[in-house]
């Protein structure tokens, strides 16, 4: 199932800070760029095991609260890692 408002969030954000990134990247050391975005793609592939672990889909937060910028602790909430 394709979540379209998640993508369309998603997307015009991407409209947005792409040039703004491409504009300042000039500004930021190639060392400080290299590291954020190792953090970014462990912050991605982390969220990713830990929600492809929940066996049910009707155990994850509603879309409202995923869409909202602030929620992004409380998402982790509703994860749980069982090892």
């Amino acid at each position: 199932m394709v979540d379209w408002k998640g993508g369309g969030v998603m997307a015009a954000t991407a409209l947005i800070a792409a040039p703004l990134g491409a504009m300042t990247s000039g500004y930021v050391p190639v060392q400080t760029l290299k590291m954020l975005f190792a953090v970014m793609v462990l912050a991605a592939a982390l969220r990713t095991l830990w929600t492809s672990r929940l066996p049910e889909p009707n155990k994850m937060m509603s879309l409202k609260k995923r869409m909202h910028p602030t929620n992004y602790r409380s998402a982790f909430k509703v994860l749980r890692v069982e090892i």
